[in-house]
């Protein structure tokens, strides 16, 4: 009898071990750099990866740019307007156009249109209510001695001039510039989005839900659990098969 559990013990022993030695290796390594967290600073260091932060249920923001002189404007997320690396104000998805303009800067919103000095101070929002033409698709611009502002709306062409607030509809010249998005420098990219999420979710959080399970969900925490008891059993049967080896105590 007590050899055929001295047997049996010894066999599971082996495929015990070979089943959570995965799970073994991962809390040995987050647990040694999770005892160096001070040091490290990880919990001043935030996540970035993508298929890290979906794991928390937050994705990287969608952002629409446009050049605007030697400046950038750009929409972060559903709402927030960024010049360069400054947010300056609220704007409402989608971003149809961002543009310098008479020695300031003009972004429109999805129902506004946006005046703002070179800086990025809002100096006025002009709705509905000032006769701002609904439903633009894109925005033009003729330089020159006549400059002109001009909306291409779903109801045809409109001139506006800003500073009347009259908006009439017409025919735009061949030379038209329409503003058009342009590509965000990836270097931008990585500076919108660290400014975007901020430091919610960092290495040293991150570290403690792998070491627990919880970054896997409630099976995550099941399988460390149960890693966790046959731990316990390795342990018990080790010190059992060690203690009843035969000659042992001679």
């Amino acid at each position: 009898m007590k050899r055929s559990l001295r047997l049996f013990l010894l066999r599971w022993h082996r495929r015990l071990g070979v089943a959570v030695a995965l799970v073994v290796v991962m809390l040995v390594v987050t647990g040694i750099v999770l005892n160096h967290s001070a040091e490290l600073r990880l919990d001043e260091k935030p996540v970035r990866q993508d298929v890290l932060l979906k794991r928390y249920g937050v994705e990287l923001p969608a952002i629409t740019s446009f050049e605007a002189g030697d400046q950038r404007l750009s929409l972060v997320g559903e709402n927030r307007l960024f010049l360069n690396l400054k947010e300056i104000a609220y704007c409402e998805l989608p971003l149809t156009a961002g543009m310098a303009y008479q020695g300031g800067l003009l972004a429109l919103c999805r129902d506004q249109l946006l005046l703002l000095t070179r800086e990025g101070e809002v100096v006025e929002r002009l709705g509905s209510a000032y006769g701002l033409p609904s439903n633009i698709e894109r925005v033009g611009m003729v330089t020159g001695q006549h400059e002109q502002l001009w909306f291409d709306t779903s109801e045809g062409l409109v001139l506006a001039d800003l500073n009347s607030l009259a908006f009439s509809v017409g025919q735009a010249p061949p030379d038209t510039r329409w503003v058009t998005e342009s590509p965000v420098p990836d270097a931008l990219r990585v500076a919108l989005n660290e400014r975007y999420l901020g430091n919610d979710v960092h290495w040293e959080r991150l570290l403690l839900d792998l070491h627990s399970g919880r970054l896997f969900g409630q099976w995550g925490v099941v399988v460390v659990d149960v890693s966790a008891v046959i731990l316990l059993l390795l342990a018990l049967s080790g010190a059992w098969v060690w203690l009843t080896k035969p000659g042992r105590w001679r």
